[in-house]
């Protein structure tokens, strides 16, 4: 069996089969996650791991939008990790924790809701488009593509430091607990859950540092 298998099973726990993809994704999308509450550049070299795995997963469990979602994720982790690593002359961080504007928030919004909409039909139809491909029909595939575009902005506004990011984290994270569930990924389930904690406590951390700033 191949690691990259969901088939290949980790362990068993109350008949639920945890496979060593969702298993090792999980545990370092968490560790990643947990770091960039913390504001540690490290969280983008984890995120770049969790991403690979997370991409083979989503696929394999036919969450397409996720799966493409995955490629963004994977070049904004590179990004990321190199506009948090500029500093001044003074050795500071040269991105300091910010707010987004009304204008920004109404044209964020405006991107979400009409990416949703668009990309769910368009999802649906990638069976018809790329059969040998998507051999299966999406599931969920609207409450699917707004987790993709609520990443999207939330991972850019994470990107530039905007505290914003972490409330539209919250948002998306229990709409993702939503559609895990209903697949049966329990520990994504659960991991997802604990982002919302973890996006709370992020909020919160960098609220604090914003009023220090």
């Amino acid at each position: 069996m191949n690691i990259f298998d969901i088939k290949y099973i980790a362990f068993e726990w109350q008949n639920y089969q945890m496979s060593w993809l969702e298993l090792l994704g999980t545990i370092f999308g968490f560790w990643a996650v947990w770091l960039s509450g913390k504001e540690k550049i490290s969280s983008w070299l984890l995120g770049i791991i969790n991403v690979i795995l997370f991409f083979l997963l989503f696929y394999q469990l036919q969450l397409y939008s996720d799966m493409l979602l995955q490629i963004f994720f994977f070049i904004t982790n590179i990004y990321g990790y190199f506009a948090w690593s500029k500093k001044k002359e003074n050795h500071s961080f040269d991105l300091p924790i910010t707010n987004i504007s009304n204008r920004q928030m109404l044209l964020y919004s405006i991107i979400i809701v009409c990416g949703t909409i668009f990309g769910g039909k368009f999802i649906v139809l990638l069976p018809e488009i790329l059969p040998s491909i998507f051999k299966l029909p999406s599931a969920f595939p609207f409450a699917d593509t707004f987790v993709l575009f609520g990443s999207i902005i939330a991972q850019l506004l994470l990107t530039r430091k905007k505290i914003e990011n972490w409330l539209l984290w919250i948002l998306v994270d229990i709409t993702a607990c939503i559609i895990y569930y209903q697949k049966g990924a329990i520990l994504l389930t659960l991991e997802f859950f604990i982002f919302i904690v973890i996006a709370t406590f992020g909020y919160i951390n960098w609220r604090n540092r914003m009023k220090i700033q």
